[in-house]
């Protein structure tokens, strides 16, 4: 999707206005060199003030046709409610039945405590993964074999959440759940040129 705001800063060539690495990172599902990129946020880092979103979730089988044809997201960015008490003090693990976030951001009330990105950990502990940290915001978590070698199978940074897709093919085979990547990329130019 290309959004275009006519307050911004520099012209762009059109390929880089139609998202056309956007395009190419899609049609290789996000995966690079065996890892898939799950969550980032972030602002590009050159003039062209473009945004991108990318965040997961996962569905039922018996749910997921449904939203092969939307274009909007299974689960709001940073709307996970985990759990969900509703108006009627009724408890859910899940606010909508068959949709599971797989990644929650943590934040708080006050300031001065940090907010921070949580994997499922229904996917946590069916690895029993290890998890090393710097602090919250950057961490990573290990798979541990029976020889007691580490396996990387997520590395949270402040802005992107990478997962080794070996681990999560297997998790959602088991789950017989289906895996969502959602995203959204922008980019904002002053006016377009009349060469377009």
């Amino acid at each position: 999707m290309s959004t275009v705001f006519l307050w911004v800063k520099n012209l762009m060539n059109k390929k880089e206005f139609l998202l056309y690495d956007k395009i190419e990172l899609i049609e290789s599902n996000f995966v690079s060199n065996g890892w898939l990129t799950i969550s980032q946020v972030s602002k590009e880092k050159d003039d062209s003030c473009g945004m991108t979103y990318i965040y997961c979730s996962l569905i039922s089988k018996k749910n997921a046709n449904s939203f092969y044809e939307k274009y909007d997201w299974p689960i709001e960015l940073w709307k996970e409610k985990k759990p969900d008490v509703s108006l009627n003090n009724e408890y859910k693990t899940y606010a909508l039945e068959g949709i599971e976030p797989f990644i929650f951001k943590r934040i708080f009330p006050d300031e001065k405590y940090k907010s921070y990105f949580d994997i499922s950990e229904e996917f946590i502990l069916y690895f029993n993964l290890y998890e090393e940290l710097e602090n919250k915001q950057n961490r990573k978590y290990y798979f541990i074999d029976e020889f007691g070698e580490k396996d990387e199978v997520i590395v949270i940074a402040t802005n992107t959440i990478r997962l080794k897709l070996k681990y999560l093919k297997e998790y959602i085979s088991m789950r017989e759940m289906t895996f969502v990547v959602s995203f959204e990329f922008t980019r904002f130019i002053k006016q377009l040129p009349d060469s377009w």
